[in-house]
């Protein structure tokens, strides 16, 4: 497999886990397209910064919500999808 550079801001993220991967006995790493896992896309989209993490302390953001709601109907949604 091909190696590429990694930039400089999420250098100190990939060596961290690569340090955790070696903790594993078997580990694979592949692409997962954001459609085919709706909730993790939305919920790692929502601006942090901009909010009051104890507001959803007991439940989701309405944006994670409603994609939470929409994989559970559908279980996916096709490709350049968005809410």
């Amino acid at each position: 497999m091909g190696k590429a550079s990694i930039p400089w801001r999420l250098k100190a993220l990939v060596t961290d886990i690569k340090t955790i991967a070696a903790s594993f006995s078997f580990i694979r790493f592949r692409h997962v397209f954001r459609e085919a896992n709706f909730v993790a896309d939305k919920l790692a989209s929502f601006n942090l910064r901009d909010r009051d993490v104890a507001v959803w302390h007991n439940c989701l953001p309405i944006s994670v919500s409603q994609a939470f709601q929409l994989d559970q109907l559908c279980g996916g949604v096709a490709r350049g999808f968005s809410l």
